[in-house]
């Protein structure tokens, strides 16, 4: 299932550092979403390209409405090779 999420991006600089969620551009038509570092006044981007925009972390979760996954399934004790008298 995919769902369109439209986010309330900021564009510039980030005034505080911190992780942000990042649109990259990547040469002409290329770019990538990817979660960034903005730290000493730069990204702490390592596949190269310019950050044209970003939300910070906080904005970002409180944006989406996320469900908490749901506990594991355990595993059954029974080995298949078992048989079981009826």
């Amino acid at each position: 299932m995919k769902a369109e999420i439209i986010l309330d991006w900021d564009y510039g600089t980030p005034t505080l550092e911190g992780l942000y969620y990042a649109a990259v551009k990547h040469g002409e038509g290329a770019g990538f979403l990817e979660f960034i570092e903005w730290r000493n006044c730069k990204w702490e981007l390592t596949n190269g390209g310019e950050v044209v925009a970003f939300i910070d972390i906080e904005s970002f979760t409180n944006q989406l409405r996320i469900q908490w996954p749901k506990p594991a399934p355990q595993p059954s004790n029974s080995d298949p090779e078992e048989f079981e008298e009826v």
